[in-house]
């Protein structure tokens, strides 16, 4: 908190002596309580009163914001009109920034409701906004770049402050503090954020505005650095692969610099680095070696939910072993893809059957259930049932079921989590749902075969979800997004891949229409959330980057150039929207921009970024298309991507997993009917995790494609470079061509 104080308001209470005196003339002067003179940066009174403002949250398009709508504070829709209410109100903007995920965000508003004083006092000094991260995920990185500045750590809910046109004043996460403790933390911010408004609104608003500047300039310095010479993708892909094999720690177990979030692109990016020939044979070794080791470690671990089969969103610690309670379809859909491409490259059974698992709870808990988020309500102790003391088993289960609990978790009186992985101690004596070793081995260690094992603990599994169920209180989003839409899709396509059956080509499909039926329509705009939704939200950069990859791959399983023609279409749209002829797309074009602050998603903290992803669609699109913009923007965005790998938490996993194409693709041409049997299967193997990132498909003719001019031989034709490689009709031949091609010496 001292940091903050002394960082993020200190300078502004430091200059407000010097800008009062320069500026006498930008703004009225009033007495402030303390005698002062005040500069005020308004020339008008007030036109309106916070007070007479109405509580706006009830038709707020997330069903996660809705919950808001009984609060005492009158919440705001956080949009442009937030601001220009501020301005008429000549108040700061007060916005809680968080969402369903952590389940503290709802709590956190209940802190401030349930203070005797808070309500009132906000509602009286400030416009009060609350954002759903999910619905704007810029503010998740904004928050990130202003917490990181100050050396705090990120977590949500974040506490803003917002002059009237937009600059930040001060911020705060908020800690899992008890009541007292988090109010304590607000009420400090407040008075000062209040102190500093009242002693010289004129020299704080243009102080923060010369602040937030600054604060663009040194965002976009990296971004303005480019690679002098121009390194191709072969290059980029070798290089970075092989250094991010080096991050991992055999003895830990760990990849360092991860972020704290699961590392599904850096497993991806792992696997694909021990699946290519590109890099050295003990280097490959090595990749695949982590690769296993971590997907075994997330399988295993408490990050999986043992009683309903789904994922924790975050890990906790190094370890994954203190699950954080929040679900989301994206990390259901984001694992079970990695689990399909880590488990195809190491040809791993284990892992590829809980790629099949994962999927069929992403489709039947999330997809069927329009669910996108679920997080257990407050601050996670033992009233959450997401962890427990043996005195509450004791009561559940019987003492057969708790014998057996605790040979298979390892559970303790005191806790099975150790001092060191909580060090504050927040869960002592409380037991995570852990496997002490692979139910094999544990079937073995207890004398219980393995299906009678495994039927013991679904009956255990089963009492505990339902006392569970009914003692927790739960945040949930129902409104599944653009974004959760694409990452499904690419894992409904995986499972197709693997398994082959048409039903599940059809289950793919079915999810795929709804990107063209239900976010968007010919010649509209991408939505983030259904058209039906009121009101409509237009999509963002990463909404669009991950489309038009699933649209991409869903054409490349297929060949049907409907999906192929939609994904131009909205590439064009992204194109025209969001560059504005830069190398970089923005989170959202200039007249959309709520705050004045230009964002660019190239981190990895919250998950893909923008324009990695973009530029794996650039990259295909390249070979796909004659147009020469795609192909000036491929050669342009590895210049500029490359200079800012070393900045990130991640080496930009998912940008290089984009490289791992080569700077000239193998295209492989499919001659005939694609929906015939022949040409499917060929189409599964082409499409393998081993191959896909390598490989570019298309039809033998297109009206789209012409690039190309392919022999006539039925079956499948490998090009390199204008250069007939191989031509086959035969599956198992294919895969021997495509190993020589790719994978082996």
């Amino acid at each position: 908190m001292k940091i903050l104080l002394k960082i993020s308001l200190g300078i502004t209470l430091v200059t407000i002596g010097v800008s009062c005196s320069e500026e006498k003339t930008s703004g009225s002067s009033k007495k402030n309580e303390t005698g002062q003179e005040a500069q005020n940066f308004f020339t008008k009174p007030p036109s309106i009163n916070t007070t007479d403002l109405k509580n706006q949250m009830a038709d707020s398009p997330s069903s996660f914001l809705r919950t808001f709508a009984n609060d005492k504070i009158p919440w705001q829709n956080f949009n442009k009109e937030v601001f220009q209410t501020a301005t008429k109100a000549q108040k700061p903007v007060f916005l809680l920034v968080g969402g369903a995920q952590g389940g503290f965000t709802r709590t956190t508003a209940e802190f401030i409701n349930n203070d005797p004083n808070l309500p009132e006092r906000f509602t009286n000094n400030f416009v009060c906004s609350v954002a759903d991260v999910s619905l704007i995920p810029e503010l998740a990185e904004f928050s990130f770049l202003l917490t990181t500045s100050n050396r705090m750590s990120t977590a949500f809910p974040v506490l803003l402050w917002f002059t009237p046109e937009g600059h930040p004043m001060a911020w705060q996460p908020a800690q899992k503090f008890s009541q007292k403790g988090l109010v304590k933390q607000i009420t400090q911010i407040f008075d000062v954020t209040i102190d500093s408004w009242k002693t010289g609104n004129n020299a704080l608003i243009r102080n923060h505005r010369d602040h937030n500047r600054l604060r663009q300039l040194d965002h976009v310095a990296i971004l303005n650095r480019e690679q002098k010479v121009q390194v191709s993708r072969d290059e980029i892909f070798r290089i970075l692969a092989r250094s991010l094999g080096t991050f991992y720690d055999e003895g830990s177990g760990e990849i360092d610099n991860v972020g704290g979030l699961v590392p599904t692109h850096t497993l991806q990016l792992l696997a694909l680095g021990g699946n290519s020939k590109r890099l050295v044979a003990d280097v490959r070794e090595d990749c695949l070696k982590a690769a296993s080791s971590i997907s075994h470690k997330l399988i295993n671990s408490a990050i999986h939910d043992r009683l309903d089969g789904s994922y924790f969103f975050a890990r906790q610690n190094s370890e994954w072993t203190v699950p954080s309670t929040t679900k989301n379809l994206i990390t259901q859909a984001d694992l079970a893809y990695t689990f399909f491409t880590v488990g195809k490259i190491l040809e791993d059974q284990s892992i590829l059957n809980e790629a099949m698992r994962l999927t069929k709870v992403l489709e039947n808990d999330w997809l069927a259930k329009n669910l996108s988020t679920f997080a257990a309500q407050g601050i996670q102790t033992e009233e959450s049932k997401f962890l427990w003391t043996i005195e509450d088993l004791k009561k559940l289960l019987t003492p057969d079921q708790l014998a057996l609990c605790k040979k298979i978790y390892g559970l303790k009186k005191d806790g099975n989590i150790s001092s060191f992985l909580d060090a504050q101690e927040r869960f002592r004596n409380l037991n995570s749902l852990k496997l002490s070793a692979p139910l094999a081995k544990l079937s073995t260690q207890t004398s219980l075969p393995l299906n009678e094992l495994q039927s013991k603990l679904s009956a255990i599994h089963q009492k505990l979800l339902e006392y569970r169920s009914a003692n927790t209180t739960y945040d949930t989003l129902s409104n599944i997004n653009i974004s959760d839409i694409a990452i499904a899709q690419r894992t409904l396509l995986a499972r197709y891949i693997h398994t082959g059956k048409p039903a599940d080509l059809q289950t793919a499909l079915q999810n795929g229409e709804k990107i063209m039926t239900r976010y968007s329509a010919e010649d509209q705009t991408l939505l983030r959330l259904p058209i039906d939704t009121s009101p409509n939200l237009p999509a963002r950069g990463i909404d669009y980057a991950l489309t038009i990859r699933a649209l991409l791959e869903t054409y490349q399983a297929t060949l049907d150039d409907k999906w192929l023609k939609h994904a131009i279409f909205l590439y064009n749209q992204a194109d025209k929207k969001l560059r504005n002829g830069k190398s970089f797309f923005t989170e959202v074009k200039k007249d959309e921009q709520i705050f004045p602050f230009d964002i660019y998603s190239f981190t990895m903290k919250y998950g893909e970024s923008t324009n990695g992803v973009m530029d794996y669609n650039i990259s295909r699109l390249a070979a796909l298309t004659d147009d020469e913009k795609v192909d000036e923007l491929e050669r342009i965005m590895p210049r500029k991507l490359v200079p800012g790998r070393s900045s990130f938490a991640v080496p930009m996993a998912d940008f290089v997993i984009s490289c791992a194409i080569g700077e000239k693709p193998i295209i492989a041409v499919i001659s005939g009917d694609p929906t015939s049997d022949l040409n499917t299967q060929l189409l599964r193997t082409l499409n393998s995790p081993k191959f896909g990132p390598y490989i570019v498909i298309r039809p033998k003719s297109s009206d789209l494609l012409t690039k190309i001019t392919s022999p006539t031989t039925p079956g499948v034709t490998l090009i390199q470079d204008n250069k007939t490689l191989n031509t086959t009709n035969n599956p198992a031949q294919l895969k021997s061509l495509l190993e020589k091609l790719i994978c082996k010496d």
